[in-house]
């Protein structure tokens, strides 16, 4: 993975180089004229291509005599690379020379480690957030209704602007008055309507929502199949995750089928940023680390989903979930789906959790609390199990 950060040395600076250093400057880019002791000069600049000259307009013949102070200006981006090490480039993504990134160490050093620090605590926070899927888990509450107000803001009424002495008496600037009224007044009537219209759509909309969520969604199977797609598509998985349910017992049983990630798509690596220096510290995780993370983001993949669905849905009892991934078989060689876990939860049991305390639970034990199939190593290697099926899914 490559994980690239840029940053901004200052708002509006500007990195100049000439044959007298380097320096940092102000002010937008394009065209100006700076006027001083030693004359006028016009300044130009072409943007997109990094080029900027100043050159004397003033009607000296001595100072006019004076060749043109040519400069070259950069915008730099600094890049964290792959390798820990920085790179420098402009806006087009162009990379620049080393001196560039040299200087801008000189200048602004406490900014690049700022940079490093925040890119290595990103990076591991990536790492971290694997195993902490499931500290998002909702309590079992049944869905209530929550009335959501009306805020557009009601149009205010204006006021009509009253003709003076000379209005009145002159009916041209009378009648200008007037259509300005009748205006201001169309105008108010048509955003008072469409406020109206706007206010009894919302009211209808709160009407359905109150029905589905306190009527519908305990009778209507179709209406939970909806509604827990919709709820499990608002996480944010730190990997790519893909659920599939079946809802069976006329909302009384859920089956659940899980593609869990690969352990090869996780990261390997941890990362820290230098108190000296200007480059990564990247420490590469052994197999056994890599495969303890996988066995922690499994097991919290699966208290995730299966919280969100009894969240969701009040009616299920019971829910079956299995997770797999692909895997070469032994025999042939082929890729092919394997079953790793499959857990079947009852609710009267799912609620005896404290969710006010998940930091605290351990998942690979608290799931043993359920009927559980996982065949796992101590160094967290899964073998393939046979799952439970949805004719298991209530005990039967």
């Amino acid at each position: 993975m490559r994980f690239r950060r840029s940053v901004k040395l200052a708002p509006g600076v500007r990195l100049n180089f000439s044959q007298s250093g380097c320096s940092w400057t102000l002010g937008p880019r394009g065209a100006s004229v700076n006027v001083g002791s030693r004359g006028s000069y016009l300044n130009t600049g072409l943007p997109g291509f990094g080029l900027y000259s100043r050159k004397r307009f003033d009607s000296s013949p001595r100072r006019s005599a004076q060749a043109p102070l040519e400069k070259v200006e950069t915008s730099v981006r600094i890049i964290v690379g792959n390798d820990g090490r920085l790179s420098c480039q402009d806006l087009d993504g162009n990379p620049l020379p080393e001196s560039v990134l040299a200087q801008a160490k000189k200048q602004r050093p406490e900014a690049i480690r700022d940079l490093l620090a925040d890119t290595a605590s990103t990076l591991n926070q990536q790492v971290e957030a694997l195993g902490r899927v499931h500290l998002d888990t909702p309590r079992p509450l049944a869905a209530s209704f929550v009335s959501t107000s009306f805020d557009q803001i009601v149009p205010e009424k204006p006021i009509p602007i009253e003709p003076g002495l000379f209005a009145r008496l002159w009916k041209p600037s009378l009648r200008r008055i007037e259509a300005r009224n009748q205006d201001s007044e169309r105008r108010y009537e048509h955003a008072l309507l469409q406020w109206n219209k706007e206010r009894q759509e919302h009211e209808i909309l709160e009407a359905r929502r109150k029905q589905m969520i306190e009527k519908e969604l305990y009778e209507d199977v179709a209406l939970m199949e909806v509604f827990l797609e919709e709820r499990l598509s608002l996480i944010e998985w730190p990997r790519e995750t893909c659920v599939s349910f079946d809802i069976g017992e006329k909302g009384q049983s859920l089956r659940i089928d899980v593609d869990l990630p690969e352990v090869e798509d996780l990261p390997r690596r941890t990362t820290s940023a230098p108190s000296r220096g200007f480059r990564l510290s990247i420490k590469a995780m052994s197999d056994t680390q890599v495969r303890k993370l996988y066995a922690e983001h499994v097991h919290s993949i699966v208290f995730r989903i299966l919280g969100e669905a009894f969240a969701a849905l009040p009616t299920i009892r019971q829910i079956a979930l299995s997770g797999y991934s692909q895997r070469p078989d032994a025999a042939t060689g082929k890729i092919r789906d394997e079953y790793l876990i499959s857990v079947r939860a009852p609710r009267e049991r799912w609620v005896e959790i404290d969710f006010g305390a998940l930091d605290s639970v351990d998942l690979i034990v608290a799931l043993e609390r359920f009927d559980l199939r996982r065949l796992m190593s101590k160094t967290g290697i899964f073998k393939s199990i046979e799952p439970f099926g949805m004719s298991q899914t209530l005990g039967n």
